[in-house]
């Protein structure tokens, strides 16, 4: 028994030391970045003014918004994996995260002050989800069917974007491309509030879910024998899955690579049979911090968007997945 908790915990006592880490990197890297002496002020209280703006304003708030974006992202991936049992059938791939980012857009720039973007994204994200389920044909009981409706989905997506870039003006196109681009540049802690919320609020749900996943991992006679009830749980993982996706595209724009890689990268870490959705969750807090962190660094003029950074992460990592999934 002592031999299982250590095994278990290892991973998470490594991940915090890792998340330590990180926060040190993005309080003390860059051009406004924190001295050692700074540091020192700061841990024994006696910060100066602009101390503690570099701080509590400039670095603290992205570094913890890209954290919980992150979590969100890699919960939802490892969620929408299980339903699929494919490492392919992530938010990203499969069209929600378009879908989400098409809400978002539709009620930032047609509907201000009547909808929120999150609840516009998030509704986004639900939509495309049912769209998934009935086009797939199958409800969400053949995971490569849900996959290639996804496909068309996002496709689907992607052209109302699109669609909805030509009918803005100069200067809201120009902020809608900034947005969609993916970044973390300027958020606060009012942008912090709603997504952890929204995490708090569905973790009890995750936490239910994920044992079932687990036993549906084992194939769908295994589980209906062992008492799942697979339709409810795959539709309340889909829906779960897609607020969490829908709440993160709103508080950061879209993101790829992190619900794809997130989950995978939990279960050679953690070593246990999956979808791991809490450990999927840490990985992906870790990826996007770590991802924001290196975009700021990448060019010499000036910060990169972390989602043009993420997305070529993701085009490498897709071309991974396939030649295994081809070779074995």
């Amino acid at each position: 028994m002592r031999r299982f908790y250590t095994r278990l915990s290892a991973p998470y006592f490594l991940s915090s030391i890792i998340a330590l880490g990180l926060l040190l990197g993005s309080l003390m890297l860059g051009g406004q970045g924190l001295s050692k002496e700074a540091l020192g002020h700061l841990v024994q209280g006696n910060a100066t003014p602009f101390e503690q703006w570099q701080v509590f304003t400039l670095r603290l708030p992205r570094a913890f918004v890209a954290m919980c974006a992150g979590f969100a992202l890699g919960v939802s991936g490892s969620l929408f994996q299980g339903i699929t049992r494919n490492p392919l059938g992530s938010p990203d791939i499969i069209g929600l995260t378009a879908s989400a980012s098409l809400g978002a857009l539709l009620t930032s720039s047609w509907l201000v002050g009547v909808v929120s973007t999150t609840t516009g994204a998030a509704l986004g994200a639900i939509i495309g989800t049912l769209a998934v389920y009935s086009g797939s044909g199958h409800g969400f009981r053949h995971p490569a069917s849900m996959i290639i409706a996804g496909i068309a989905i996002n496709a689907l997506a992607l052209a109302g974007v699109q669609l909805n870039l030509t009918w803005l003006g100069q200067e809201q196109a120009r902020d809608a491309m900034i947005w969609l681009s993916g970044s973390l540049a300027g958020r606060q802690w009012h942008d912090l509030w709603p997504m952890l919320g929204l995490c708090l609020l569905l973790l009890p749900c995750v936490v239910l879910l994920a044992p079932r996943l687990r036993l549906m991992a084992l194939g769908d006679p295994v589980a209906k024998n062992l008492g799942v009830n697979l339709a409810s749980s795959r539709l309340f993982s889909a829906v779960i899955g897609a607020f969490l996706a829908g709440g993160a595209v709103a508080t950061v724009g879209p993101i790829a690579f992190i619900s794809l890689a997130a989950p995978q990268l939990a279960l050679r870490l953690w070593k246990k049979p999956g979808p791991l959705p809490l450990a999927s969750g840490v990985v992906g807090a870790l990826l996007l911090l770590a991802a924001d962190l290196a975009a700021q660094y990448t060019l010499p003029t000036g910060a990169l968007p972390v989602g043009v950074l993420t997305a070529g992460l993701g085009g490498v990592y897709l071309v991974y997945l396939l030649n295994r999934q081809r070779w074995g």
